[in-house]
């Protein structure tokens, strides 16, 4: 190995590089040589984690010892090649806020759109980084890993996300990094149900939805089943829980929120999330597994040095949302690109386009299955390249 230099990288200026040279998985090392690089607001023993934030790097000095879930890929012979960098300190923050540290960049189409990301996938940031970004990420069940070592914002949401080029590899990177959990639940021959809300489907783009539904049609034409059309709003107004039906937990945002107002606005969100795992997610038979068709975003350019959106109150009922509340695993894919005008590079550019499907708690490793017979029914490729075009 030999020492990069990177002084501008961040603070801790070098970065190790191993060599190219064939590693020999085995069971015991079973990741043995691969590559990974860690969100800096995860403990890397020796180094600072800076949540890219100057006052956290001179209050908190260099960690002791890796985050739990880094040792468990380091004794299976993962090699940890650097840490990047955050969009943002926990809440959204867009690249022109950036001001401590310059925010990253994103590699695809002409190079300035934003990469998205903030600290971690508490509510949209690791399936937007992922479909901004051109690849493939999945947000694990809520509990399935340990967090021990991670800074969080959440606790009840925070859940460490990983992203990959290779959607072939995910399986094994699972088994790996999730260890013997309880949770859970083999790929078998279990019969599946693919839901399509007319909430969030098709998307006000035509040529996002025409991507993402074709791979919606090779993930039906591998199973041999078709989606099934519901609408999220309708089944509320029909099954919503006895007196919740029009209650508001944002209408005292922005005033100073008790202990008890905070505790009522999590109950609601517990009944909400029983209710989607009852009505919705629940299968018909134990040997079914319900999962759900999601898009990411608006599926448009969005240059980071465009002019700030306004902030405003985030709705409970976004697509994003629907992972963390119902402690469901996600996987993110990108399913495609659309052409656009760059007013970058004055030429035609290909945006990444992602579809996300979200299933019960503890079906990680089915959703990869699926996913990944998906993009295989729908002749997609199921590992991107680097650089500015994922083909």
């Amino acid at each position: 190995m030999f020492a990069l230099d990177a002084p501008k990288a961040g603070t801790n200026g070098r970065v190790i590089v191993p060599s190219r040279c064939y590693y020999n998985p085995s069971p015991s090392r079973p990741l043995d040589g691969a590559r990974i690089s860690v969100k800096d607001n995860i403990d890397i023993a020796g180094h600072k984690t800076t949540l890219c934030n100057r006052a956290w790097i001179q209050l908190y000095p260099e960690k002791s010892k890796n985050a739990a879930c880094v040792q468990t890929l380091i004794e299976a012979g993962a090699v940890i090649v650097g840490k990047v960098k955050l969009q943002a300190m926990i809440m959204r923050e867009e690249p022109l806020e950036c001001v401590e540290f310059t925010a990253p960049f994103n590699p695809r189409a002409d190079g300035y759109q934003v990469p998205s990301g903030s600290s971690h996938a508490t509510n949209g940031s690791g399936r937007k980084h992922a479909s901004y970004n051109g690849c493939f990420s999945i947000r694990p069940s809520t509990g399935i890993t340990n967090n021990e070592g991670v800074v969080g914002y959440f606790p009840q949401f925070d859940m460490p996300v990983f992203f990959g080029r290779d959607i072939s590899r995910f399986a094994e990177f699972i088994s790996v990094w999730y260890g013997d959990s309880p949770m859970h639940r083999a790929p078998g021959k279990a019969s599946v149900k693919i839901l399509y809300p007319s909430d969030y489907l098709p998307t006000p783009n035509p040529a996002q939805t025409q991507v993402i539904d074709k791979f919606v049609s090779g993930l039906e034409s591998a199973l041999g089943i078709n989606r099934t059309e519901i609408s999220l709003a309708k089944l509320w107004e029909k099954h919503c829980p006895d007196g919740e039906q029009h209650r508001d937990i944002a209408t005292n945002v922005g005033k100073a929120i008790s202990q008890e107002e905070c505790d009522e606005c999590w109950r609601r969100s517990e009944i909400y999330r029983h209710w989607l795992l009852e009505n919705v997610f629940k299968a018909d038979d134990e040997d079914t597994v319900t999962v759900m068709i999601l898009p990411i975003e608006a599926g448009k350019p969005n240059y980071r040095d465009a002019e700030l959106p306004p902030n405003g109150l985030l709705s409970g009922y976004a697509a994003l949302n629907m992972s963390p509340m119902t402690r469901a695993p996600e996987l993110t894919a990108p399913v495609g690109d659309i052409a656009y005008d760059s007013i970058v590079t004055e030429r035609e550019e290909r945006l990444p386009v992602a579809v996300s499907v979200i299933g019960p708690p503890g079906t990680d490793l089915i959703l990869v299955d699926l996913v990944e017979k998906g993009m295989k029914g729908a002749g997609l490729a199921t590992e991107v390249k680097t650089g500015s075009s994922m083909y």
